[in-house]
Order: C-alpha cells, then sequence, then structure tokens
C-alpha cells in the first residue's frame, strides 16, 4: 500500500495542535497515545479531526444527520504509513525493543506469566524443574526411568490493546475474612484514616495485573515503598513460578505491572525491584523508561549466599542486585547521620485510662542539652509544639498540664535519670495506649550500595531457615529464592525509619516475607505501617497466609484482612486444567459453552464438531489439548468486574458485596 504523503502532512500538522500526543519537543508522536485515545472515542482528537475538511473525508462516515467515527481505517492508516516514522526516522532512538518496535511503543499486555498454572507439579522438590519419566525401551522390552526437564503447559497469555475492553476495570472482591491474634474474624467494616485511607493490612489473592487495576482507587499516590522479587527470566529457576520467559514478553510483563505500580506511588515514593544479572541491565534500561532515568537512586548489592554457587570453575555467585528508583527526583528520603536509632526505652507510661487525654500522635523533641530530667524542662516538637513545659516531679510522679485541669498523671520512679543531648522524647499512641518514653542519641550510618551479614541481613539460606521453623523443612526447600525478613527488614526501615504508618506494597507476595517484615519492624518500634500483599498462586493458602497468620499469633498483636478477586473465566481454565483425560474434557465442554464468556474470535462451534472428534487431535498430549481448550476463553472476563457485581450469575453473597461496595466507596 503507497503513503498517502498529503494526508500524512495535513495529519501531522494538525496532531501538533494537541500537546497530549507528543513529546516535550513536539519532535516524537506517541503513536500508541494517539491509538488508545481514538479507540476511547476521545472528543477532543475526534473534533480535532472533524474540523479539517480532508480528515473529516478520510476518516469519517455520513449516517443520516450523524458522522461515525471509522476508528478501525485510522489506526489502520497510522500502521500502514508509519506516520512517526516517516519525520522522525533520522532521529536516534535509543530504548528496548520488542520485535521491531521500541518496547515503550508496544501497548499489548501481558496477562500471566508462563507456568503459573503448573504450581502443583512445578518447583516442589530440590531436583529444580525435573520431574521422572517412564519410557519403553525396545531392546531390553521394559520401561525404564529417567529424568527430565518438565515440559509444563506454556500459558503465556497475551492482549493486544485493541482486544482489551473490559480487563482494566476494578474487579469483584469475595471471600472477606480478617484474621487477629485471637484468630479468623467477619469483616464487618474496613477501618480507614482520617483522609478516608483505608489503614487494613491487605493479602489480596488474584492475578496482580488485575489487582494493581483494582487498587487504584483506593490506593493510587499513597503508596510509600513498593519491593516486589519478580520471576528472574532465567529459565532453571526454581522457585514457583518456574521462570523461563521470552525475552520481549518478559520485558512486557514487567512494563505493564511497573505503569501501574507507579501510579499507586506517593511522589516521594520508592520502588525496590530484586533481580539477578540475568535481566538486571534490561530491567534498568525498561525502569529509565517507565520511571524516568532522572529518578534512578542505585542498585544495591544483596550477598545472597555465604559461599555462593559457581557460575564456572573459576567465579562465584554469591549477590543479587536491588534495583532502586524514586517516583519524582529529590522528593525521598534514607535514614542518615542525623537519624536515631529506634530502640526505644520506656521510662515512665500512664497508669491511668483517661480518655480525654489529647496528644499528637508520634510528637517528637530532641534534648538541646545535657542535664537531669527535672521540673522546668523545655524541648520543642518538630511540628512546633511545644509539649514538655511545666513538668513537675514529686517523689517519682510526674504531672503535667497538657490539660488545662491538669487531670493526666503518670507514674516511674526515674527520678536524676540522665539525659544526653541529642536523646529524643516522644508521646505516641499506639492502640490507644499513650507512653512518653525516650532513647539515647545512637545514630545510624548512611546506608550503602552493600547489604550484607554486616548490616544485620541474612542470605538465602536464612530465608529457608526461617520457612522451616514455620512450616517443616519441605517447605523451605520449595522457596529456594525466598528472601531473608531482615532483608525486607533493613529496606522498609531505610526508607521508614521517621515515618512508622507508611504503606508498604509487594505484588509478588510469594511466601510473604514482606508481610512479616512490617510486622517484625511495627513490633519492635511500635509503628503502624501498613502492607497490601498480592498474590495469584495457590500456595498464598497454605503458605502466605498462614505464615503471617502465625507471626501475628507469635506477636500477640496486629491483624490483617484477606479477600480474593472473583473468578470467572480463570475458574473455567482452573476446570480445564484439573481434566485428567479427553473424555472428562469432552464433558466439561457443555458447561463451558453455556456457562462461560468464550473466545469470540475462536470457531467454538467448528472446534466442536470437526475438531474435538478429530483423531489427530484426540492423540495429542493431554496438555496440548488443554492448552487449545483454553484458547477458546475470553480472557477479557478472566475475573468479574466489580460493575457487574449484582449479576446473579456470578452468585456474590450480599456479605461480600457490602464489604466490596465498602472497599471501592460505593454508596
Amino acid at each position: 500500500m503507497y503513503k498517502d504523503d498529503s494526508i500524512i502532512s495535513s495529519l501531522f500538522s494538525l496532531l501538533k495542535k494537541d500537546s497530549r500526543f507528543w513529546n516535550e519537543e513536539k519532535t516524537e508522536l506517541n503513536e500508541t497515545k494517539l491509538k488508545d485515545h481514538a479507540d476511547k472515542l476521545d472528543t477532543e482528537l475526534l473534533e480535532l479531526l472533524m474540523n479539517d475538511e480532508t480528515m473529516k473525508e478520510r476518516f469519517f462516515v455520513s449516517v443520516g444527520k450523524a458522522w461515525i467515527f471509522k476508528n478501525n481505517d485510522f489506526k489502520f492508516f497510522l500502521e500502514e504509513n508509519s506516520l512517526d516514522n516517516s519525520y522522525t526516522q533520522f532521529e536516534n532512538k535509543i530504548g528496548l525493543t520488542a520485535g521491531n518496535k521500541l518496547l515503550r511503543e508496544r501497548s499489548e499486555v501481558v496477562l500471566n506469566f508462563p507456568y503459573k498454572d503448573c504450581v502443583l507439579e512445578g518447583g516442589q522438590t530440590t531436583e529444580e524443574g525435573m520431574e521422572t519419566v517412564f519410557e519403553y525401551d525396545e531392546k531390553a522390552e521394559d520401561f525404564s526411568e529417567t529424568k527430565k526437564k518438565r515440559k509444563e503447559i506454556f500459558f503465556n497469555e497475551i492482549l493486544a490493546r485493541d482486544e482489551i475492553d473490559r480487563l482494566e476495570e476494578a474487579k469483584a472482591l469475595v471471600n472477606w475474612k480478617k484474621w487477629t491474634k485471637d484468630g479468623e474474624e467477619k469483616v464487618e467494616k474496613l477501618e480507614r484514616d482520617e483522609d478516608g485511607t483505608i489503614k487494613e493490612n491487605l493479602i489480596i489473592k488474584g492475578n496482580n495485573l488485575l489487582a494493581l487495576h483494582s487498587l487504584k482507587k483506593q490506593f493510587a499516590g499513597k503508596v510509600k515503598l513498593i519491593y516486589i522479587d519478580p520471576p528472574y527470566n532465567t529459565g532453571n529457576d526454581g522457585f514457583k513460578y518456574n521462570d523461563n520467559f521470552n525475552h520481549s514478553t518478559w520485558l512486557s510483563f514487567m512494563k505493564n505491572r511497573l505503569e501501574l505500580a507507579k501510579e499507586l506511588l506517593r511522589n516521594d515514593g520508592v520502588i525496590f525491584i530484586s533481580i539477578d544479572d540475568n535481566e538486571q541491565a534490561y530491567l534498568k534500561v525498561l525502569m529509565d523508561e517507565v520511571f524516568g532515568r532522572e529518578n534512578f537512586i542505585t542498585n544495591f548489592i544483596w550477598t545472597r549466599k555465604k559461599k555462593g554457587s559457581f557460575l564456572s570453575k573459576k567465579i562465584r555467585k554469591m549477590t543479587e542486585f536491588i534495583v532502586c528508583y524514586t517516583k519524582t527526583p529529590n522528593n525521598f528520603s534514607f535514614y542518615g547521620e542525623d537519624a536515631y536509632s529506634d530502640k526505644w526505652q520506656p521510662i515512665v507510661k500512664r497508669t491511668n485510662s483517661l480518655k480525654e487525654l489529647k496528644i499528637p500522635q508520634n510528637t517528637v523533641s530532641t534534648v538541646l542539652k545535657d542535664g537531669i530530667y527535672k521540673k522546668g524542662f523545655q524541648g520543642t516538637t518538630e511540628t512546633g509544639i511545644d509539649f514538655l513545659n511545666n513538668f513537675e516531679v514529686r517523689e517519682g510522679v510526674i504531672i503535667t498540664n497538657l490539660d488545662i485541669k491538669g487531670r493526666f498523671v503518670w507514674t516511674q520512679d526515674f527520678l536524676n535519670e540522665e539525659i544526653k543531648n541529642g536523646s529524643r522524647i516522644s508521646l505516641s499512641s499506639k492502640f490507644g495506649f499513650n507512653v512518653l518514653r525516650y532513647n539515647q542519641s545512637e545514630k545510624i550510618k548512611t546506608p550503602s550500595t552493600l547489604i550484607n551479614q554486616e548490616n544485620g541481613v541474612g542470605t538465602n539460606e536464612d530465608a529457608t531457615q526461617e520457612l522451616a521453623k514455620i512450616f517443616g523443612s519441605g517447605i523451605g526447600e520449595m522457596f529456594a529464592y525466598n528472601k531473608p525478613t531482615s532483608l525486607l527488614k533493613y529496606i522498609i526501615n531505610m526508607l521508614t525509619f521517621n515515618e512508622k504508618n507508611a504503606i508498604i506494597l509487594d505484588y509478588h507476595a510469594g511466601s510473604g516475607t514482606t508481610a512479616h517484615a512490617v510486622l517484625d519492624l511495627n513490633k519492635e518500634d511500635g509503628g503502624n505501617r501498613q502492607f497490601i500483599l498480592v498474590e495469584q498462586m495457590d500456595y498464598i493458602e497454605t503458605v502466605t497466609v498462614p505464615r503471617v497468620e502465625k507471626v501475628i499469633e507469635q506477636q500477640g498483636g496486629g491483624s490483617f484482612v484477606y479477600c480474593e478477586l472473583k473468578e470467572w473465566n480463570e475458574e473455567a481454565k482452573q476446570k480445564i486444567l484439573a481434566c485428567g483425560s479427553i473424555e472428562e474434557l469432552e464433558t466439561l465442554f457443555k458447561e463451558l459453552y453455556e456457562r462461560y464468556f468464550l473466545n469470540y474470535t475462536v470457531s467454538v462451534k467448528k472446534f466442536r464438531e470437526t475438531v474435538l472428534p478429530d483423531p489427530r487431535f484426540r492423540s495429542l498430549p493431554l496438555k496440548r489439548q488443554q492448552e487449545m481448550f483454553c484458547k477458546m476463553l475470553d480472557l477479557n472476563q478472566m475475573y468479574v468486574p466489580v460493575s457487574e457485581r449484582e449479576d446473579a450469575l456470578y452468585s456474590i453473597s450480599k456479605e461480600d458485596l457490602e464489604v466490596m461496595e465498602e472497599f471501592y466507596g460505593i454508596l
């Protein structure tokens, strides 16, 4: 097809009037964004085109008194004529490519990662990715036993942008439960702070891409720290998702989710991503594109093994990377030389239960000079509120007139307690119980890029032992690439040392290490940090949730709320994978046809009448048959949109509806 230079030139000039589709210099057109707005029938774009007679004639059709936009013709024209390239082909473009196109210009969505559905089969022995196979030996006239690499179903589902309609809608959330130190409870109400933000710790089961879309309304711009430990794309990772991605697909998979992660971060938020040297360099370039190169902080290096494993006869692999970016430049802070230890030592505590006591939470004052703690000590808080005036000390009793009536009494004998310059005194509120406490001036060193045992951070072996203590040795070996709690505590404390009520998100939750670390830190420093975990694998019910339950039980405090994305076609997929023979698949076919949403691009009728009875199909391996059955499912309908929550087809309970609507703020 020839290139219509006159229309290209006219369209190019016309589109320059809309800055949304251009870089700052208006030299490079974002064709993907332009197509997205065309798909959404963006009124500003349509008016721009309609007001130009040439464009109106080319891309609109008259129907009665109305003009209909020929969206497919418009997008086809862009693709065939390479609109952006015809004007920028002489510019140097640097970036990651997938196929023959820059990754930042690709708009497809990687819904799932490979092998996710084979979790019960893959990676659960110490022989990573291997399985026992019995094969007939003609010479021996008997079956022999051999070990082979698993050939698992490669369900790596990818949707083109023009195939997506309901995928990115917020999803229905069901099976709400709450766990506290006293056990499981019914969820009746979600706790929120004064700004209306949900303050519950959350664990969500379901596809993490769709879960991130579902979290946007409540948590966009509110997350302080994101930590993820994604598939490393090594090809031999024995961890649960046996990650063997096609390289460009792995990059698209990461890009789809990182773009959402960026939306969830606060302006001063920071993201940490664990990765090894197989994809670290590519991840760095991808992060430059998604977050901006100016927002790169550093690559931390974590010592993952004490002795290491051989990459070759002369090199030991002992480290991994943690890539770190902020959302906006120069708008974050790690603790440094002016930070103090959080090893608080209580010296006085409130002995009455007066509800009238009102003290700003986490109010902190720095001691201005050495001396004995006595009446008349002056201290000014960081917020400028002078709250340590006029303390009266009588035989171990302190009376303060913070209240006009002077009704608040603390007791404990600490007369002549020496307090050094730089010590900090804090009035804080924890579970409604107010404590006055101080710590000596113990400064903490500025973090370095090297994270190892000198920082109190353990190794993979320590992580395995942690899980073994909770579940026994088998689980620890299954999660051979799990991270130790000490590593997550180090990272979280690095960023939230002075903000102990921050929100921490991990959407590759794995065994739940991030939640474990948050609960440990809160226990140690009286913080109220909040975690949000997302995990799709079924082990969320056998490992992740039980682990967090046990930590809460052991610590005697804390809680979390659990829920699941309401499955629909995902449910159908699980039924397909549960079939043990072609006969079971045939029996399931009618239910798939009548109950679930099938892909309109697949000829289901032909599949049923010609493919299913075909001896060649019936002779295929069961996994290949299952894969073909799964191709019939509409990927837009894997989970139920919240907008369809009341449809009787989905049988969502009244209780789940009530909590779900409260979560989304639906009145």
